[in-house]
């Protein structure tokens, strides 16, 4: 796979990546901040790498403030950022250029604003048992795994167990499968100063490109560092991606990689998204602005008595009474830290901080309305209560797109589908990645 430093897009709406300078890259927290997770289905390696600067920052909460605690976040909706219906067109004004990656180094462009570059931590997943190329009879796939706000990279673990029995099964060799702790999530969230700013739709989807296109080696390596080396870039020509790369995302990480494909089509081999956080323009969008903040946020207390009572939380919670149990022991063990005398624990995503995310009110809707200039195979796993995207709209949407999708709807669930039937979610990806290996050109809409 590879991009172009610059091409022609003229509904761009991301602002240049900056290559990082030594001194940031030095200034990198350590990445393993908690014992990593183990499984007889895979060995595991964390790293970390350097997000990208000259980040947005908030009217309401400036880098001025960036140390403060997020209760201090104002709730005021004059501070929303609306959606612009003129923001979907191309205009001649407009530069039809997209620039990856900036001229200037982002020492310089650190002077556009003070919020500090964040470390972002990735874990590395390499399989026990593997297909061998000569019985695979073709290469193999690097699987990218991106959870919504407010989880952490290992929820997906109890999935990727099922996709490599299925796809060892149905031959098809898994290289490596990488997840990404999000901003102000995980790992992510314990290596970094407490920063809204961090949380900000436009600039993760800037980190998700800057990591494929910069910091995930071409090819797959035995040997990793823990901080990831930077390829920088040539500001000319084509430079090279990992091949067979395919993305499966929940959320806002479904949101981050459908932006992502819209402005660098030649990065992904596939995408697999499930119920992105994304919104329609229209009507929806003014609901979606009277909606209750509470609806956006996980619904649960900061703080627990202990790892079994957020376990016994997250089966009462609306939002997440029907996680798998699986699901719910490591979002226990992995989402929170332990109170420094051991008396109780508090989720590491505080739920002020991804509340207050949804002061933006337009990049859902930017993210719908570049549905159909993705090119990349698209396959789409979705709820029956999807979270604002009109099931009849979204399936003409897709069957007007040229490429090969799939869209499955699986009854009974809600937003939170691939953590309510993760076995289901999971052989649904492995029969989507074994179409693609093998040359499918379907069209369907189960």
């Amino acid at each position: 796979m590879s991009f172009q430093v610059e091409r022609e897009y003229g509904r761009h709406i991301l602002s240049p990546i900056y290559a990082p300078s030594p001194e940031e890259r030095n200034a990198l927290q350590p990445a393993l901040l908690k014992a990593p997770t183990t499984s007889p289905s895979w060995t595991g390696t964390v790293h970390r790498f350097c997000g990208t600067g000259a980040r947005a920052e908030p009217e309401f909460w400036p880098s001025s403030r960036f140390g403060e605690s997020p209760g201090n976040i104002p709730d005021n909706d004059k501070f929303d950022t609306k959606y612009r219906p003129e923001s979907g067109k191309v205009t001649a004004d407009k530069d039809g250029v997209y620039r990856m990656y900036a001229s200037v180094s982002r020492s310089t462009a650190a002077q556009i604003n003070s919020v500090p570059c964040p470390t972002i931590v990735v874990k590395r997943y390499i399989p026990t048992q593997q297909v061998p190329p000569a019985i695979s009879g073709r290469p193999g796939v690097t699987l990218l795994m991106l959870p919504g706000m407010g989880l952490v990279k290992e929820v997906f673990e109890p999935m990727i167990e099922v996709v490599l029995q299925e796809l060892c099964s149905k031959k098809v060799r898994v290289e490596e499968i990488w997840s990404v702790d999000m901003p102000l999530c995980g790992e992510t969230a314990l290596a970094n100063p407490v920063g809204y700013a961090y949380g900000n739709e436009k600039d993760i989807t800037r980190d998700l490109l800057m990591f494929i296109t910069g910091y995930l080696p071409v090819r797959p390596q035995q040997d990793l560092p823990e901080e990831l080396p930077f390829r920088a870039p040539d500001l000319n020509g084509t430079q090279l991606t990992r091949s067979n790369l395919h993305v499966i995302a929940h959320s806002l990480g479904a949101q981050a990689a459908m932006l992502s494909a819209a402005h660098a089509p030649d990065i992904f081999s596939s995408l697999t998204v499930m119920d992105p956080a994304m919104i329609p323009g229209g009507k929806i969008v003014e609901a979606f602005a009277k909606l209750p903040k509470e609806l956006f946020c996980m619904q649960l207390e900061e703080q627990h008595s202990s790892r079994e009572d957020l376990v016994a939380a997250l089966q009462a919670n609306k939002r997440t009474r029907g996680w798998d149990a699986r699901v719910a022991a490591i979002f226990a063990d992995r989402a929170v830290v332990q109170a420094s005398d051991g008396s109780s624990v508090r989720l590491i995503a505080q739920p002020r901080l991804e509340w207050a995310l949804y002061y933006d009110k337009e990049t859902p809707t930017h993210c719908y309305d570049r549905l159909t200039d993705i090119t990349t195979p698209f396959n789409a796993i979705m709820p029956t209560k999807p979270f604002a995207v009109p099931p009849k709209m979204f399936e003409a949407d897709v069957a007007a797109m040229k490429q090969p999708t799939r869209i499955t709807w699986l009854p009974k669930t809600t937003h939170q589908v691939p953590f309510e039937r993760v076995d289901q979610c999971a052989r649904l990806i492995a029969d989507w990645l074994h179409d693609r290996c093998n040359g499918s050109s379907d069209k369907a809409h189960l």
